[in-house]
């Protein structure tokens, strides 16, 4: 049967007719019968055959076979009908024949046949990555659309203008699930290429060729049909929330601080609370010294920051930023968890004056108007020469604020001495580091040493304590730094201290004399009272009628005041021989009666002041009957 099929597709009239080679072959059979010449000669021949494909030699009628119309025609066809059927090739898989017989008494044989000459051609679409498009409104499939030509330039010269050109022999357009129509074809070499991407996906810039055989479908699939989608690009910069604080700092950095980057924001808010990574980012961003960071290329979406590690100086937030990019969008993330507050300390300065000679304020020289120097570099250093030699050479800023300080009586009557990191305190110096109107410290190195002490004390010999009463320093000059710590920032040693002076103290000297002989008078008690404290000893005249507080030491019978071997102490310290015995301040003398000076005038308010340390204030003669000073010089 299929030398039959052959003969009936490239016999006469038949669709291969004009690629089989048969008119050939008749014409050298027919040997100048007349059949030769006959206008029917093609359709006979290809009848004949079709019998001798089916019957064998017994179907051909013998008076064909002697017919001189045909007989040379015949008998050259039988002779050679097996080699002519193995020459021809097999019919098309989609040529379909049918052969019925006429019944009894009719034509035995007769056949028709449906045939098309053409193929067919699909394409199914996918995408290069289904996992991140699918389930992905941003992304679709559907409405892709690809021209069909029949040379490669028509598929470039389309490609290239990224639009039909009207030299398609076909369109094949993509639904939902990527599959397009069927589109019918003439066999032969076409060349595809796209000229409208669906939604969300690169174009292809390829053309794809593909064989279209007669009676086939063929599906395009992968190549040009496998389809990369637009990807966005997602980055984040971060800043400073204080940039007066942070700015020109070498304690702070924007570098350094990592994020994670999600798809969700419940896992967002995760990561951000814990501040570690959960294993659901799509991504990380680290930023770098400018605060921006790297940049992650991502299906289109909404994606959420979290960030896990902060950078030096700040503090890490909790907070969680989104941003939602179409294809082809760049977003860059800055606000939110991407604006970042420095650390910082704030409690602030608090220092305390007392006397070395007794912490109980109200019985000593008044530690108002003392004034420290507060210095401020941004960076950490080991000493304050250092410091000043960065700041210098500009690698540094610094800040100096001058304080001084007030005397303050709290609500249970206690008397103290404080200077405060405020404006209030501040008598000169820069700007304070300020938040919400609140002085604050950053990070960096401070110093603190006074450099003013209150009237009627020393800078000599003082020394700074901690809250704990340790001496941190007798130096003159504290350094300390504010650095990082679990709060934040803490200052190191603390923030309160308490600055200690050596009072001022001197002392005095006069010879009592009588007026009249000139005599110098001994055992004449003198009442010496300070007007600051009220303090009151008894000082007396030795042999030569000299009234000394360093005739004797002062810890000689301290305060006894019997006799002129009795030394004087003015304070609540044990008495110190090498020191004088007054404090700064301003003292009374007064004479006191005894067997001595009676009959005599008593000199009485007579004013002496201490102003200078280890000084001895000879106010001369001393006589009864005048309350004149001549002074001895």
């Amino acid at each position: 049967m299929k030398d039959l099929v052959k003969v009936i597709f490239y016999g006469y009239d038949g669709p291969g007719w004009s690629s089989g080679g048969l008119q050939a072959v008749f014409d050298s059979l027919f040997g100048g019968c007349a059949l030769a010449s006959h206008p029917y000669r093609y359709y006979f021949m290809t009848h004949y055959l079709a019998t001798l494909a089916y019957f064998g030699t017994d179907g051909i009628p013998s008076d064909l076979c002697e017919n001189a119309a045909t007989a040379a025609a015949v008998n050259n066809l039988i002779a050679s009908y097996g080699s002519i059927l193995a020459s021809l090739p097999s019919a098309p898989s989609g040529f379909e024949t049918y052969m019925f017989s006429t019944g009894e008494g009719y034509q035995e044989l007769a056949f028709y046949y449906s045939y098309s000459p053409n193929g067919y051609l699909k394409l199914v679409k996918t995408s290069a990555s289904p996992k991140d498009t699918e389930d992905n409104d941003n992304y679709s499939l559907e409405n892709a659309v690809y021209g069909v030509y029949a040379s490669k330039a028509e598929a470039e010269e389309a490609l290239e203008a990224g639009k039909k050109t009207g030299q398609e022999a076909a369109l094949l357009k993509t639904n939902a699930d990527g599959v397009t129509n069927t589109a019918e074809l003439e066999a032969g070499t076409y060349y595809l290429a796209e000229v409208t991407a669906p939604k969300g996906f690169e174009r292809q810039t390829k053309v794809a060729s593909v064989t279209i055989k007669e009676g086939e479908t063929t599906t395009y699939s992968g190549g040009i049909g496998e389809e990369d989608y637009i990807p966005v690009k997602v980055s984040l910069k971060k800043s400073s929330a204080l940039t007066d604080i942070s700015e020109g700092n070498s304690c702070y950095s924007l570098k350094g601080a990592v994020y994670g980057i999600y798809a969700n924001e419940a896992q967002a808010q995760t990561a951000a609370n814990r501040g570690e990574e959960t294993g659901k980012e799509v991504g990380t961003l680290t930023t770098k010294a400018d605060g921006s960071t790297n940049t992650l290329t991502l299906p289109a979406g909404t994606y959420y920051a979290a960030e896990l590690t902060a950078s030096k100086g700040f503090a890490r937030s909790t907070e969680v930023s989104g941003v939602s990019l179409k294809p082809g969008q760049s977003g860059t993330i800055t606000d939110g968890c991407a604006v970042e507050e420095p650390v910082f300390d704030r409690a602030g300065l608090d220092l305390t004056k007392i006397s070395q000679e007794d912490d109980d304020t109200s019985k000593v020289p008044s530690l108002a108007g003392a004034q420290f120097t507060i210095c401020h570099y941004t960076g950490y250093f080991s000493s304050q020469a250092e410091a000043e030699e960065a700041a210098q050479k500009g690698e540094t800023d610094k800040r100096t604020w001058i304080l001084e300080t007030q005397e303050e009586t709290s609500s249970e009557g206690k008397l103290s001495f404080r200077a405060l990191l405020t404006d209030d305190y501040k008598t000169d110096g820069d700007e304070l580091y300020k938040v919400d109107g609140l002085p604050v410290l950053p990070l960096g190195t401070l110093t603190i040493s006074e450099t003013q002490a209150p009237a009627g004390y020393l800078l000599e010999g003082r020394v700074l304590y901690d809250l704990q009463g340790n001496s941190v320093d007798e130096s003159g000059t504290y350094l300390t730094q504010i650095r990082e710590s679990d709060s934040g920032a803490s200052l190191q040693g603390g923030n309160a201290y308490t600055q200690t002076d050596k009072e001022i103290r001197g002392d005095f000297l006069f010879v009592k004399a009588d007026d009249e002989t000139n005599q110098r008078l001994s055992g004449i008690p003198f009442r010496v009272t300070s007007e600051q404290t009220g303090e009151s000893y008894i000082l007396v005249s030795d042999e030569n009628g000299i009234v000394s507080t360093t005739a004797v030491p002062h810890s000689q019978n301290t305060n006894a005041g019997t006799s002129a071997e009795d030394g004087i102490w003015f304070g609540t310290t044990a008495p110190d021989d090498a020191r004088g015995a007054c404090p700064y301040g301003t003292y009374e003398i007064d004479e006191l009666s005894c067997e001595q000076n009676a009959g005599h005038k008593l000199v009485t308010g007579l004013k002496i002041t201490i102003r200078k340390d280890k000084n001895i204030i000879d106010f001369g003669t001393v006589i009864d009957h005048s309350y004149d000073v001549t002074p001895m010089h």
